[in-house]
């Protein structure tokens, strides 16, 4: 279960996957494809597009302000990593 302020947050199930992926290893900066193997557990063929909805979904849910994540960093042209603010 995940909360923000006292409430419950409903994510689907990869949005949990993905979230509890970032939260059981706080430090670890995860790719595209590392996400995609580990989640969906096939062969990451290069469509970003799966990996970008997803994050933007789940950012929707658990950041005060998608557009500016503190929660779940972006480090471009590397990957996504889970946020100091946590």
């Amino acid at each position: 279960m995940v909360m923000k302020n006292g409430q419950t947050i409903k994510l689907t199930h990869k949005e949990f996957a993905i979230f509890r992926l970032f939260v059981s290893n706080p430090t670890r900066v995860y790719t595209k494809a590392m996400i995609y193997n580990l989640i969906w557990e096939e062969t990451y063929y290069d469509d970003e597009n799966v990996i970008n909805v997803q994050m933007r979904r789940l950012r929707e849910k658990i950041e005060d302000d998608p557009s500016n994540p503190k929660y779940i960093i972006t480090l471009w042209g590397i990957g996504y990593k889970l946020g100091e603010s946590l």
